[in-house]
Parts: structure tokens; C-alpha cells; sequence
């Protein structure tokens, strides 16, 4: 949610008139890789979040709409998208589809508290068992297919100890994908690490940024959102007792199979690995375009390649509670 398409306060208050809404001011959000954002203050005090969608297809982003609108009806904190006067959710903006949002009110939980974790796990279980007859198929652009597309570009600007510590990954998810076959699979978020969430104390009050949403397998999702709300940050070391009441929160809600307990640690690696390749790629593109700025947001590739380490060289071995 970095800025990449700079738009002014004029162009925002052209948009809302179909809304019939009066902006009075436009706040750049400097967060997440993907889209532009930016909070919209309006003059009623209340404030919304403008999305300008900056790879993601029509097709795509339609796909989202009613889905969100589905999941806010089942009561998982989420935004769904605004309609104007005529019903219309999508406009444009320097050729880009863009939306207006309500914003959620939280902040995300930069040291989460075990408390925090659980709420965390057991939505993200409310999540898949929700969005499990939702009808709707959606490719994983960055599954696996993908993971190793990128790893075979990526192989020769690599360092060798980087090369062999992918070619470890890879062989061993291979492995554990075979004796462990019992991974179900259901539409996933993707990306759900704590900038993308918001709480209110110990309270979900939000999940965010739906745009990595797919078809794949929810020991994925488990293991990104894992990862990112479990680590000792600003060390990527997994702090335990967050992990273990991660997993006992969302195994009470949808109880994970003994395949998936046996396949996680394994897993807790390669979302790891998943995130070291897209910050490498990221990091190549914004200097191939000289994408600057302070309002662009990089995030760092080696804070997941050491993390891929320790979650292969120190792996979680987790009990689930019958």
C-alpha cells in the first residue's frame, strides 16, 4: 500500500461528488507493496480509504467486491468497498480502477500479546470455514508454480549459500508434500501479516487488503500469519508460546489434520521462502524503474531469508489438543 500513483486533493473531492460526499483532506498511506493508498478525511469527521489498483485486473477486482460484501454479512471485520449514487464500486483514476472504503478503526499490533495471537488464529479459522462454499475459484498468482518460476530467475544473482538454501527448501517442501498428503484447500487471504490486520486492544477490528486472495491450501495461510504474528520481532526467532496458542485458538475453531500438524513446520519455511523471493523480485523492479520516494515502502529481503533459516535450522513442533 505504498503511493506509486500521486493523486491531489482535487481529483479525490471530483471523485466523491458521485458519492455525494465532501473530502476535506487526503493523507498518503505509506504500508504494503502492492496498491496506492490514502485515508480521505471527510468534512462529516468521518474518514475512508481510496485503493488505487496498481496491477490488479478489472476481473480481478470485481471478483473481491461481493466476496467482501459476503464475509462483512458474516461478521468478519472487513471494509467492503463503497457504491455511488448509481451502485457504481469501480472508477478510475490515471487509468487505474479505484474504490473508496470505510476506514476501520485499530491500529496493527507491531508486538503482538498472546491474546492478540489467539483472536488472530481463531478468525483466520472463522475465515477459511466461512469462505469454504463461497462459489468462487481464483488462481494463486504467487503459489507455487510461481515460487519456483522465481527461484529458477532468481538462481543466478544469488549468492551460493543463498542458492543452497533454497535448493534445501524446495527439496524438503517436495518431500513433506508427499508423506504428508491430507492438506486441505479452500480460498486463502495470502497475506495476512499484522500490517494487514487492526485490533482495538485485544479486539480483531480489522483484516485488510483481500488483493493476494485465492485458491490453495489454508496450511499456507496458517503458516504466513504464523509467522509474521509469532516471530520475537525485531528478531525473526518464533517465540513459542505465541506459536503454540496460535495453533490451539484456530484447531479449536476448524481442527487442523494430522497431516497439516505434520507438515507446518516445513510450511513455517517455505512462507518464509514465498516472501524472501517477492521482496527480491520487488527489490529488482524498484531499482529497474527507479521507484523512490518516501512514500514507497521496501521491504527488506534478508529479514526472510534469515527467517527461512531459522524456521528450517530450529523447527516449531506444535501439539494440538484432542
Amino acid at each position: 500500500m505504498s503511493v506509486y500513483t500521486t493523486v491531489t486533493l482535487e481529483q479525490v473531492q471530483q471523485l466523491a461528488r458521485h458519492y455525494q460526499l465532501n473530502v476535506t483532506g487526503l493523507t498518503p498511506i505509506q504500508a504494503g507493496i502492492e496498491n496506492t493508498n490514502y485515508f480521505v478525511q471527510l468534512d462529516n469527521q468521518q474518514q475512508l480509504v481510496l485503493t488505487i489498483f496498481e496491477e490488479m485486473s478489472l476481473i480481478g477486482i470485481n471478483e473481491l467486491i461481493p466476496l467482501l460484501e459476503y464475509l462483512k454479512q458474516q461478521g468478519l471485520p472487513v471494509a467492503a468497498p463503497l457504491g455511488d449514487q448509481s451502485g457504481q464500486v469501480i472508477h478510475f483514476m490515471h487509468t487505474k480502477p479505484a474504490q473508496l472504503a470505510p476506514r476501520l478503526m485499530g491500529q496493527p499490533p507491531m508486538q503482538p500479546t498472546v491474546l492478540q495471537v489467539s483472536e488472530m488464529a481463531s478468525t483466520l479459522a472463522q475465515l477459511h470455514i466461512t469462505l469454504r462454499t463461497y462459489p468462487l475459484h481464483r488462481d494463486n498468482n504467487h503459489g507455487q508454480v510461481w515460487w519456483q518460476h522465481s527461484r529458477d530467475e532468481l538462481m543466478p544473482v544469488l549468492s551460493q549459500p543463498d542458492q543452497a538454501l533454497l535448493l534445501q527448501i524446495f527439496a524438503q517442501f517436495a518431500q513433506v508434500q508427499q508423506q504428508y498428503p491430507e492438506r486441505p484447500s479452500g480460498l486463502i487471504h495470502g497475506d495476512l501479516f499484522r500490517d494487514n490486520t487492526l485490533f482495538d486492544g485485544n479486539v480483531l477490528t480489522g483484516l485488510l487488503d483481500f488483493s493476494e486472495l485465492a485458491y490453495d491450501e489454508l496450511l499456507l495461510d496458517i503458516a504466513i500469519c504464523l509467522n509474521d504474528f509469532c516471530s520475537q520481532w525485531p528478531d525473526v526467532a518464533l517465540d513459542n508460546e505465541k506459536a503454540q496458542a496460535f495453533i490451539n485458538a484456530y484447531h479449536q475453531v476448524r481442527p487442523l489434520t494430522m497431516g497439516e500438524q505434520q507438515a507446518l513446520p516445513t510450511y513455517l519455511a517455505m512462507a518464509a521462502c514465498r516472501f524472501w523471493l517477492s521482496r527480491l523480485q520487488v527489490q529488482q523492479r524498484n531499482q529497474q524503474e527507479a521507484r523512490t520516494g518516501e512514500h514507497i515502502l521496501q521491504k527488506d529481503p534478508a529479514e526472510m531469508r534469515t527467517m527461512l533459516a531459522d524456521r528450517l535450522h530450529s523447527p516449531f513442533f506444535i501439539h494440538c489438543a484432542e
